[in-house]
């Protein structure tokens, strides 16, 4: 087969996927159990939240969640539609649309979104040798707002899930990658 039919049908696999609704799945699942749940504080002052964003409605306690780890900055929780036996979400609290609002002054928050990432996974027992971790890049993203996938073991992936996450392709970067191509901020 020649590689542009390839592409297209990926594209296509690719947009149903994004198209299945996850923002809606997330509510649904949540409004389920909100009665069950009680409540976290809110998200420091600081932090702009986005009220129609589903991971600032996480974050703020509005759509209950299972968090596996939480401090000023960020969280961490499992994706919904998992991609491999360990599979979270590393999510700023701060609100950033994606990886192109990125600038060198974020460095050290991608750096500790890696590193609490990768210990967090070794104290729920998964394999880090085996780890793959990066960010959709728009328009790839299914909800705009900054989180870095955690998927342990790669090699348990399905065929859509190694492709939909395949690194350093022009629909996810790798977080190291990423690092490496920060650009500096505007001073407008």
């Amino acid at each position: 087969m020649r590689p542009e039919f390839m592409l297209h049908v990926l594209s296509i696999l690719v947009n149903r996927s994004l198209r299945s609704s996850r923002v809606h799945n997330y509510a649904a699942r949540y409004q389920d159990n909100c009665a069950s749940q009680t409540r976290r504080e809110t998200a420091p002052a600081r932090f702009k939240m986005a009220s129609d964003c589903i991971f600032c409605n996480i974050i703020s306690g509005k759509h209950p969640n299972e968090l596996i780890y939480e401090d000023e900055e960020l969280v961490i929780f499992k994706d919904i539609k998992p991609a491999a036996e360990h599979h979270y979400l590393a999510v700023t609290k701060r609100h950033i649309k994606n990886v192109n609002e990125l600038t060198t002054n974020d460095k050290e928050l991608v750096e500790k979104l890696m590193e609490v990432g990768k210990r967090v996974l070794q104290e729920l027992g998964a394999d880090v040798n085996d780890l793959r971790m990066g960010f959709h890049v728009p328009p790839f993203n299914s909800i705009s707002h900054l989180h870095l996938h955690l998927i342990t073991p790669t090699t348990g992936m399905g065929f859509l899930s190694r492709r939909i996450f395949q690194p350093n392709t022009w629909w996810f970067a790798t977080a190291e990658y990423i690092l490496a191509n920060l650009k500096k901020p505007s001073h407008i």
